[in-house]
C-alpha cells in the first residue's frame, strides 16, 4: 500500500500496492537510533480499506557484519601482537587477514571467577494484577541491585533456574544502580514508562519456586526459593505486590521469608528502592496531614485496596456507600496508630456498579 503524507493513528493507505515476492527494507541509515541492549522495532501497516481481502504482514528482521572491500579497521578493535590478559569475564571477537582477505568472525567466551557477592536481589513480582484482557503474568518482574562500592561487571552472568536468561557481554551495573529482567518487555513498559534491561524466558511460579543466579564462571552469585505461604509474605500472592526485602543489610539471609515484606505500592517499585525495605525512609515519609488516596484497581472485580494516611493516633472509620447513599460495608471502626495504612475490599457479595468510600477521623 501506499501511506499518505502524515500518517496517524489508524491511517488508511492512499493507493494501492499489490507485492508478488518479499520486500527488503534498508535500514542501515538508521543504525545510530539503536542502543546497548534491548530495541523494539514497531512496524504499521496501512490497508486501503476494512473490507480489503488480502493483507499480510510477515517482518523478518536480518542483521549482520561484513568488511567492504577497501574498508578500515574499526577503531575499537586491537591487533594482536603479544599475550593479552582478561581480567574480568569478555567475550572477545576477532578476525584474521590473509593478504587483503579477512576470516569471517570468530568470538570465544572467557569467563573469570569474579566477586559479584554485592549483586543482591531487591525484588520480586510473581502474581501481578492483570489489566483489562492483558493477563497478570505478563507483568512479572524482578529487580537486582549493585549494593556495592564498585561497579560490578555481570557480562555472561545467567538465571539458571525457575526463568531463564543471559546478560550480554558487556554488561556493567554501577554502584547503587538497579537492575530489572521482565516477562515481557512491552507491556513491562505499558505499566511502568521504562524499559527493562532484558526479557527472561519462563515465568515466576505463583506457588514460590528457586530462583538461581551463577557468573560466567558457574559460580554461584545468590539462590533463593521464595514461597506464597507464611513466613513469607501473603499479600503478593493475592493482592498484587511484590516481595521487597525487610532492610538492606548484607548479612540478610534472603531465604528467610520473615526477611521479605509485601512493597508499599501495589504493583512494587521496579528500578528504585522501595519504601517497605529501609525504616528510616518510612518514618522520615510519617505523613503531616490526612490522605484517603484513589482505590486501585479501579474498576476492580471483585477485590480493590484502599489506602489512607493519618497524622496522629485517632478514632477511624471507613465505610463503602452506594449511589444512593446508603451504607453497604464498615470496613474500620477502630483506633488507629499515626501513619499509612492499607485496607482490602472484597465487594463479590455485592452487585456491580459504582461504589464511594468514606474516611472519618
Amino acid at each position: 500500500s501506499t501511506s499518505p503524507e502524515n500518517v496517524v493513528w489508524n491511517s488508511v493507505a492512499s493507493g494501492n500496492h499489490e507485492a508478488g515476492d518479499a520486500e527488503s527494507f534498508d535500514l542501515s541509515n538508521y543504525m545510530n537510533k539503536l542502543v546497548a541492549g534491548a530495541n523494539l522495532l514497531a512496524i504499521q501497516g496501512l490497508n486501503v480499506s476494512n473490507t480489503s481481502s488480502d493483507f499480510i504482514i510477515l517482518p523478518e528482521l536480518e542483521a549482520g557484519s561484513a568488511a567492504s572491500v577497501g574498508g578500515t579497521i574499526s577503531k575499537s578493535a586491537l591487533e594482536y601482537s603479544g599475550p593479552i590478559t582478561i581480567s574480568s569475564t569478555t567475550l572477545v571477537k576477532a578476525r584474521a587477514q590473509s593478504g587483503g582477505d579477512w576470516s569471517p568472525l570468530s568470538e570465544a567466551e572467557f569467563s573469570v571467577a569474579e566477586d559479584l557477592s554485592s549483586c543482591r536481589l531487591t525484588e520480586i513480582l510473581y502474581k501481578p494484577l492483570p489489566e483489562g484482557d492483558i493477563p497478570g503474568a505478563e507483568f512479572e518482574f524482578i529487580e537486582m541491585k549493585n549494593t556495592g562500592s564498585s561497579p560490578l561487571n555481570l557480562s555472561l552472568a545467567a538465571l539458571v533456574n525457575g526463568i531463564d536468561y543471559t546478560f550480554p557481554a558487556g554488561t556493567t551495573v554501577n554502584s547503587g544502580a538497579f537492575v530489572v529482567l521482565a516477562s515481557n518487555q512491552v507491556q513491562f513498559f505499558n505499566r511502568y514508562g521504562f524499559l527493562p534491561l532484558g526479557e527472561y524466558q519462563g515465568q515466576l511460579d505463583n506457588a514460590g519456586e528457586r530462583v538461581v543466579l551463577v557468573q560466567a564462571s558457574g559460580d554461584t552469585i545468590f539462590s533463593i526459593r521464595y514461597n506464597d505461604k507464611s513466613p513469607w509474605p501473603v499479600e503478593p500472592d493475592t493482592l498484587g505486590y511484590s516481595l521487597v526485602p525487610i532492610n538492606n543489610s548484607p548479612a540478610l539471609d534472603i531465604n528467610d521469608g520473615a526477611n521479605w515484606t509485601a512493597s508499599v505500592e501495589v504493583g512494587g517499585s521496579p528500578g528504585r528502592n522501595d519504601l517497605a525495605t529501609d525504616v528510616k525512609e518510612i518514618e522520615a515519609s510519617a505523613p503531616a496531614t490526612f490522605t484517603l488516596a484513589q482505590n486501585y484497581p479501579n474498576p476492580f472485580n471483585p477485590e480493590t485496596t484502599i489506602r489512607f494516611s493519618i497524622p496522629k493516633s485517632e478514632q477511624v472509620s471507613l465505610k463503602i456507600f452506594n449511589t444512593l447513599g446508603q451504607e453497604i460495608e464498615t470496613l474500620v471502626q477502630t483506633k488507629l496508630s499515626a501513619g499509612t495504612h492499607v485496607i482490602h475490599w472484597d465487594a463479590s457479595e455485592n452487585a456491580g456498579g459504582i461504589y464511594f468510600y468514606q474516611l472519618q477521623a
